[in-house]
């Protein structure tokens, strides 16, 4: 009798079945399996893409469509995030999410910084992106609750050997971005998730790198906010800063149907793993939008260079003219107190003062409500105003 041989997803141990039974039962962890027709890996390796530019270059299964999407992603080391959402037979949904960098941090609140994707926040003068760095299970569970927007889902991790290869690939490419020595983890799990009150499985994957905790110092966090500052100012030498990122992904994979068995669709999820890569166009795009960004960002520099000398004149303008209002209010204040003052010091002399028509001041003795003056220093005084002393007399003002 043939006999054939898989390993037991419960406990990864080796079992022996016969060839054509209808079920198998692991002799180790005693978990059963029922044994369905596997979807044949039919289909190639080909490049995927829109027009004449592949973008990537994977396994395609036979009677599979796809669509270039985008995803938020982005910062400075990764410019441009483009993914690919695939659709099967039965309806059966394929997600790739491009590789991503990251500055370790929490995300905080921040009208100026949104966050586009969940958990994720964009610093647009430095151009880059937060994420906090979790376990690969937990980091699993928030991908997917992104993706799907729902957090009614289950993750169990699986054996990701699958990704040995990737990983050591993301290694050496993440190492270069990161300007240090980095760690490779990779992560493989089974997922079910509950949305519209139906229930998907399927399998998520991750490869992710991050620095050793030794590449990190506080003379380069120094160097990052100096950086950040002189970007602000316009003396730029580089967008995202020394030292800016301490971890990246090299893609997040998520595989979900809503009928039949997930694990007739392991196969080509695998297949995928291992051969997904990116074209040199992707990486020439990312060059260029990078340039592009510099260039933005360089403008945007110079504009606030411009606006902030702009600004200072307005404001010494504006101290200026306030100061004028201040010292016009200073004097008038001033004039106003030397009146109180004049008027404090009549009452108790018994006088009151007043002007001709040349501005000339004079003072006399309260009794007299109408003062007159004649050209030869000669006064008069009335009580009611009713004397009419001719034309050579004129009658002074009270102050």
């Amino acid at each position: 009798m043939a006999y054939e041989e898989m390993k037991c997803r419960k406990c990864g141990k080796p079992i022996q079945f016969a060839e054509g039974a209808p079920w198998i039962r692991c002799v180790y962890c005693g978990a059963e399996y029922t044994r369905t027709a596997k979807k044949e890996k039919a289909g190639e390796v080909q490049p995927i893409g829109n027009g004449g530019n592949p973008l990537f270059e994977a396994f395609l299964p036979a009677g599979w469509t796809y669509r270039i999407i985008e995803d938020g992603s982005f910062s400075s080391l990764a410019p441009a995030c483009l993914g690919i959402a695939f659709t099967g037979p039965g309806g059966v949904q394929m997600t790739f999410l491009p590789f991503a960098y990251y500055k370790d941090a929490a995300v905080r609140a921040n009208p100026f910084s949104p966050q586009s994707v969940p958990g994720e926040q964009f610093d647009g003068m430095s151009l880059v992106r937060y994420r906090k760095r979790a376990a690969l299970p937990q980091y699993a569970y928030e991908r997917i609750a992104a993706i799907t927007k729902t957090t009614q889902l289950r993750v169990e991790p699986m054996d990701a050997g699958v990704l040995k290869e990737k990983a050591a690939w993301f290694g050496r490419e993440a190492g270069q971005k990161l300007q240090g020595a980095v760690h490779t983890e990779q992560g493989k799990f089974r997922v079910q998730v509950f949305a519209e009150g139906r229930s998907f499985r399927g399998y998520f994957a991750t490869v992710q790198a991050y620095l050793d905790p030794g590449e990190r110092t506080r003379t380069d966090a120094g160097r990052d906010f100096l950086k950040k500052g002189m970007a602000f100012l316009g003396a730029m030498y580089g967008i995202g800063g020394m030292a800016s990122y301490d971890w990246g992904k090299a893609f997040d994979v998520l595989l979900l149907t809503s009928e039949g068995d997930p694990a007739e669709y392991e196969m080509i999820f695998d297949e995928f793993l291992r051969t997904i890569a990116y074209s040199p166009y992707y990486y020439a795009m990312q060059e260029a939008e990078l340039r592009r960004t510099e260039q933005v960002q360089i403008n945007g520099a110079m504009q606030r260079q411009q606006n902030a000398i702009r600004s200072s004149q307005q404001i010494s303008r504006t101290l200026s003219e306030t100061s004028d209002i201040v010292n016009q209010a200073y004097w008038d204040r001033s004039e106003r107190m030397d009146r109180v003052w004049e008027k404090n010091s009549e009452a108790v002399r018994g006088v009151n003062s007043y002007t001709d028509s040349t501005g000339r001041q004079y003072e006399a003795d309260v009794a007299y409500d109408h003062v007159y003056r004649r050209g030869d220093d000669t006064f008069a005084g009335s009580k009611n105003g009713s004397v009419d002393l001719g034309p050579e007399w004129e009658e002074l003002k009270r102050r």
